[in-house]
C-alpha cells in the first residue's frame, strides 16, 4: 500500500456550451427574435457592442440569459470541501461512491501556506499562520492518521465487510471525485460566494481556504471561456445577476 497526500484539489473543464454571444442571443431574442443574430453571427458581425450590453445585463440584474450557457468540470477534492460544494443545489453531481468500489489511499494534507491557528469565536474569528511548529504537528498528525485509518479499511475489506461498511473509518481527508455541471449564472453565485477575490474588493464573504483555492481554478476556466461576462461580474461587485 502507497499513501499518496496532496495539498490541493484538482479542477479540470471536461465540458462546455458557453460563449457570450450566446448570453447576448438568448436576450436579444425578447426584442428581435433570434434571425437577427444568427445572421450577424453567420456574417461576422456583431449585433451589438457585447462588453456594454453585457454590463448592462448584470448591472441590472437580469440574470436568465447567463442561465444558457453552461460547464462540466470533473473535480478531485478531500470530502470536507465536497461536503460545502454541495451546498450549491443549484447545480448537478455525479461523486464516485465508496459503497460501490475501493476508495484510493489518497488523502489531503495542509500545505504550509495554509493557516492552522484560529482567532476569535465561533462566528467572528479569523486564520493566522501558527507557525512552523504548528503546521509540523498538524501535517504529521493528518499523515499518520490517515495511514492508519487506510490500514483498518483494507483489513475491514479483507475480513468481508461490506465496502459501505469499511468505509465508516476513513476520515473526512481522503479525496472523492466528481462531475460538477453548472449554468453560468450560477457559477457567478459560486464565484461571488467562495473566493476571497470577492472579500477583498467587494463585501465580506469568508470560503474555507481549500474550497477557495479550488474557485480559483474554476474562475479561470470561466474567464477564458467568457471573458466579456467574467469582466461584467467583477465591474459590478462579484454579484451573480
Amino acid at each position: 500500500m502507497t499513501i499518496e497526500f496532496r495539498t490541493h484539489s484538482t479542477v479540470e473543464l471536461d465540458n462546455h456550451m458557453s460563449d457570450d454571444l450566446d448570453v447576448i442571443r438568448a436576450a436579444r431574442v425578447s426584442t428581435q427574435g433570434v434571425n437577427l443574430i444568427d445572421e450577424a453571427r453567420r456574417q461576422g458581425i456583431a449585433a451589438t457592442d457585447p462588453d456594454r450590453f453585457i454590463s448592462f445585463l448584470m448591472r441590472d440584474r437580469h440574470g436568465t440569459p447567463f442561465e444558457h450557457c453552461t460547464l462540466r468540470f470533473f473535480i478531485e477534492t478531500p470530502i470536507f470541501v465536497i461536503r460545502e460544494w454541495r451546498t450549491h443545489r443549484i447545480s448537478s453531481f455525479n461523486e464516485e461512491s465508496a459503497r460501490y468500489k475501493v476508495l484510493a489511499p489518497r488523502f489531503y494534507v495542509p500545505p504550509r501556506a495554509r493557516p492552522t491557528m484560529q482567532i476569535g469565536k465561533a462566528t467572528s474569528y479569523e486564520l493566522v499562520d501558527g507557525g512552523d511548529e504548528l503546521h509540523e504537528v498538524v501535517a504529521s498528525t493528518i499523515m499518520q492518521n490517515s495511514t492508519e485509518s487506510y490500514r483498518r479499511y483494507e483489513a475491514l475489506l479483507a475480513s468481508g465487510a461490506a465496502r459501505e461498511v469499511a468505509r465508516q473509518v476513513l476520515p473526512v481527508n481522503v479525496f472523492t471525485s466528481f462531475f460538477w455541471t453548472i449554468n453560468a449564472r450560477s457559477l457567478l453565485n459560486f464565484l461571488s460566494l467562495r473566493s476571497t477575490a470577492t472579500a477583498e474588493r467587494y463585501f465580506p464573504t469568508h470560503p474555507l481556504w481549500e474550497i477557495d483555492r479550488a474557485a480559483q481554478q474554476v474562475e479561470e476556466y470561466f474567464a477564458d471561456l467568457m471573458p466579456v461576462t467574467w469582466r461584467a461580474f467583477n465591474k459590478h461587485g462579484r454579484v451573480a445577476p
